[in-house]
Formats: structure tokens, C-alpha cells, sequence
């Protein structure tokens, strides 16, 4: 049968007044609240497994327990930007080699293979962009880093649709639209979305076509 903790008025204050210095703790340095919430059973059942399962414990002895949380700084809206201009450089970098590469083509027809091997555009599955997580933008009393979509380099507008990837950036519906309708990364991490080809040779292929 599984030990159940029984804490006096006592103690039930001082679990109550922890619990409210690490909520203040969680303010003042801006700590992720879901790592905190997921932090809170994991701290209580290890009380619980030093109380009743150490050899080396007494319930008269005070027991401390030190927390430890590795933050990481948010991205600077100007690192946003620095990341931002460099995808864009990199999308007409790209559009360079596919004009002079058209351009190649239409003077050496039979290379036309050759060109469409070496530069081809590689967009996101449509299904898979559609699917995405998609919410109405509220403005807050002030504006982060995170407030900003790093493809137009503009604000968020209240009531206008934000989009959510998988790798938890965020950005205005329409700009991530035309973003993965040539490319299948995330404009700031890289992150990978199923490309079109991959998802319509997997159907072809579960289908039998």
C-alpha cells in the first residue's frame, strides 16, 4: 500500500507559502509556466520518496530542497530580424539561379533536365500547412520579440490570423502561406515540414496508385 502524506496546519502553511514564492519566483524571471506546473508533482513526489522511502530521513529532521531551472533567453527582436533577412537573402539568392538557370535553358534546351534536377523549389505539403495550428491575434499591453512575424518584419495586427508551427514559432497566416509554397523549413529554425512530393508518393503508394 502506498504511503499517503498527512501535513498539520503547520506544515500546510509553509507548503502553501512555497508554493507562492515559487509562483513569485516564476514572475519575476519570466520562467515557461508550463515547465513550472509540470515541475510542481515532480518536486512533491520526491519529497514524498525522501519522507518515507530514505533510511536516512527523520520526520523531525527539516528537509530543504533546492530547485534548479535552465532558462533560455528569448530571441532579441533584433536577432529576429538579422534571421529573417538572412532566409530573405537566401530566397532570392535561390531565384537568382532559377532565373539564370531559365534563362540557360531557353538558350540550351537539352539541359533542361540537368536544370530542373540541380535547382527546384521543395514546398510544404499543403495538407500539412492547412492542418497547422491557427489563432486570432489579441493585442497585449505590450509588445516582445514574439509579437513579431520575422517574414514581413511587422507587429502582429489584433483580430488577424497567427500561425503556430510545430517548432513553436509563430507567424502571420498569409506570409507562412507563400513562405511554404517553396519552401518546407521554418524561416528561423530550420524545422522540417513534410515536403508535397513525399506526402503525394506516400499516398500513391498506401493507395495503391
Amino acid at each position: 500500500m502506498k504511503p499517503t502524506t498527512i501535513l498539520n496546519l503547520k506544515t500546510q502553511e509553509e507548503s502553501k507559502s512555497m508554493w507562492e514564492q515559487l509562483n513569485c519566483l516564476a514572475n519575476e524571471e519570466r520562467l515557461n509556466r508550463d515547465h513550472v506546473d509540470r515541475a510542481r508533482p515532480l518536486l512533491t513526489q520526491h519529497v514524498s520518496n525522501v519522507i518515507f522511502e530514505s533510511a536516512n530521513y527523520s520526520p523531525d529532521w527539516a528537509l530543504s530542497i533546492y530547485m534548479t531551472f535552465k532558462t533560455t533567453p528569448p530571441i532579441t527582436i533584433e536577432e529576429r530580424r538579422r534571421r529573417a533577412e538572412e532566409a530573405i537573402r537566401h530566397g532570392r539568392r535561390l531565384y537568382g539561379l532559377l532565373l539564370q538557370a531559365s534563362r540557360r535553358a531557353l538558350e540550351e534546351p537539352e539541359s533542361l533536365d540537368e536544370i530542373t534536377t540541380y535547382v527546384q523549389f521543395r514546398p510544404a505539403s499543403k495538407v500539412f500547412v492547412e492542418s497547422l495550428s491557427r489563432k486570432v491575434y489579441k493585442k497585449t499591453t505590450s509588445t516582445s520579440s514574439s509579437d513579431i512575424c520575422t517574414i514581413c518584419l511587422d507587429e502582429f495586427k489584433t483580430r488577424e490570423r497567427v500561425v503556430k508551427l510545430p517548432c513553436g514559432h509563430e507567424f502571420d497566416d498569409s506570409c507562412i502561406l507563400e513562405w511554404f509554397s517553396a519552401n518546407h523549413v521554418c524561416p528561423l529554425c530550420r524545422y522540417e515540414l513534410p515536403r508535397e512530393n513525399q506526402v503525394k508518393r506516400a499516398l500513391e503508394f498506401g493507395l495503391g496508385i
